[in-house]
């Protein structure tokens, strides 16, 4: 899965550069940059940081994109869906729905 944003036109409503952006999130305008590319994917602190400053919601401005790989797959794995500890990876027979990685 790939991280997407809408930090650039978020950035722009509030009529800010990105060097601002980076001041008032405590960041670099480089970071920014990265960020608004799709080349870094911030940490949550930040990403909720730049939620803040913007008033909106994180998921407003990040999204996860799917790949090709996991576009069907709708089941993310939980303890229950694993038999032994989570050390073990061999899917329960009971798991219901897709199997992790192997929809």
């Amino acid at each position: 899965m790939k991280l997407k944003n809408r930090l650039k036109e978020r950035r722009a409503a509030l009529g800010v550069n990105q060097q601002e952006m980076g001041r008032l999130a405590g960041v670099s305008r480089q970071t920014i940059s990265l960020i608004e590319r799709g080349d870094y994917s911030p940490s949550v602190t930040l990403a909720l940081t730049l939620a803040k400053i913007c008033n909106m919601k994180v998921e407003d401005i990040f999204t996860l994109e799917e790949d090709e790989e996991n576009a069907n797959c709708r089941t993310i794995p939980t303890p229950w869906m694993w038999s032994g500890d989570w050390g073990e990876r061999s899917p329960s027979a009971s798991a219901p729905g897709c199997c992790w990685r192997g929809c």
